[in-house]
């Protein structure tokens, strides 16, 4: 979930905060989304903190890994996407005869 990312990575005190980033506002956010019943309410927090984070190009990425693939024409439906571990695509693919 977004706590063990926005603690561990974001948070001032992070424990695998290793770039240096320090933000008091968005450790307050972080704090008060975490306890937040309210599903709206934490919604908003989450998405200030979001635009602080792009704003601020905090664990920007602009690049990615790339993987070159190739496969038999026979295969058919391949779109890869790799983003986030995602493989729900594999069950898309199949093989013509």
């Amino acid at each position: 979930g977004p706590n063990s990312y926005l603690f561990g990575l974001v948070h001032s005190d992070g424990v695998w905060n290793k770039t240096g980033f320090s933000n008091r506002i968005i450790d307050k956010l972080i704090v008060a989304q975490s306890s937040d019943l309210d599903d709206a309410r934490r919604k908003l927090k989450l998405k200030e903190i979001g635009q602080i984070l792009l704003a601020e190009g905090v664990r920007f990425m602009p690049a990615a890994q790339t993987q070159g693939w190739s496969w038999w024409p026979r295969v058919k439906n391949v779109h890869l996407n790799f983003a986030n571990y995602e493989y729900i695509f594999w069950s898309r693919v199949w093989v013509e005869d």
